[in-house]
């Protein structure tokens, strides 16, 4: 088949469901699965419990600029810097 030809939608996926389900590696003769995203477990991050009263915050659109930037005020460690970047910016 040349690249010029076209098959119809239904021909495509006759195709690729006809595909087998796993495929030899040539280098090691060992069937292997279809191509998939790997999940693997990973190890979670908790807060420092010490400064989680300074960490925490809101959801962003629950504060206007104004709010946030009062509730941020002298608290550098606030996610709402995160949240709402434009409180650290000058007031316009």
């Amino acid at each position: 088949m040349n690249q010029s030809t076209k098959l119809p939608a239904s021909a495509i996926i006759n195709l690729i469901s006809n595909q087998k389900e796993t495929r030899t590696d040539i280098n090691k003769n060992t069937p292997k699965q279809s191509p998939m995203v790997k999940v693997r477990p990973f190890k979670g991050f908790l807060a420092n419990q010490e400064n989680v009263g300074r960490v925490i915050s809101p959801a962003y659109d629950t504060l206007n600029t104004q709010e946030a930037r009062a509730m941020a005020d002298g608290n550098e460690m606030s996610f709402l810097n995160v949240n709402k970047p434009e409180i650290t910016m000058a007031e316009e």
